[in-house]
């Protein structure tokens, strides 16, 4: 009971903070309305914008006309967005989501973080070279052309963004698992030899008085123990090369 007890305490915490990643990334150019502030995370996402006509494309008719009103327009929005969730006209991508010990899906958000800093960049881009477009217009027809151009132009970014984080940073992570797995296989690792050290501080993790890490320490040692080999790995995975 006494193991079973340390063993729960000290991967329910761990678990626990690598569940939670999946919040999306957020969208700095976008703050809740003030509606969707004053009420809770469940009532909020029923609303809408009642300001902005919904629309599903920044190509759409209806976005045109917003952009020709503002270049800095933005999107629709239903409240705050939730765990996971992706707004498709929106520079986010939510955090991939682990329960298991793997740092290449640290590598892989990375990416994706990344990704959402491109498009935000681009965007910003469209947005200023629609600034200078409608500057130099006298009449409605001109600044719609000018916004129907930069409808396509944000649209292009959503659909870069859309490859970098599928694609490209899934291709991060191929390559990330795949080193990781020949380290583990060149310094001779395995969890068979590893597991009878990382049990034992598995079990004395509850015995800690006061702020001694007693975990971290004997983690330490038995990382000491097997040079070149992730002991995290025999704790709370799978060794490198065996899940796939």
């Amino acid at each position: 009971m006494r193991r079973a007890g340390a063993v729960a305490a000290v991967v329910i915490v761990t678990l626990a903070a690598a569940c939670t990643r999946a919040a999306a990334t957020p969208d700095p150019s976008i703050a809740p309305t003030a509606a969707a502030a004053s009420v809770s995370p469940s009532a909020a996402v029923s609303l809408v914008d009642a300001a902005v006509p919904t629309f599903a494309a920044w190509t759409d008719d209806v976005a045109t006309a917003e952009i020709a009103k503002s270049c800095h327009a933005k999107p629709p929005r239903r409240g705050p967005l939730q765990e996971g969730e992706r707004d498709p006209l929106l520079c986010n991508l939510p955090w991939m989501q682990s329960c298991v010990y793997n740092p290449c899906h640290q590598k892989a958000d990375e990416c994706r973080g990344a990704c959402g800093d491109t498009c935000r960049t681009c965007d910003d881009a469209c947005a200023n070279t629609c600034d200078s477009c409608k500057g130099g217009c006298k009449d409605d027809a001109c600044r719609s052309a000018c916004a129907k151009s930069t409808g396509v132009c944000k649209q292009a970014c959503l659909t870069a963004i859309d490859h970098c984080g599928t694609a490209d940073c899934s291709a991060v992570g191929r390559a990330c698992y795949a080193e990781e797995t020949r380290k583990w296989k060149s310094h001779g690792c395995s969890c068979n030899r590893i597991r009878p050290c990382t049990d034992k501080c598995l079990e004395n993790a509850g015995k800690c008085t006061g702020d001694e890490d007693c975990f971290g320490k004997c983690k330490s040692a038995c990382a000491a123990r097997f040079p070149g080999c992730d002991v995290l790995y025999c704790i709370m995975g799978s060794e490198p090369g065996l899940d796939r």
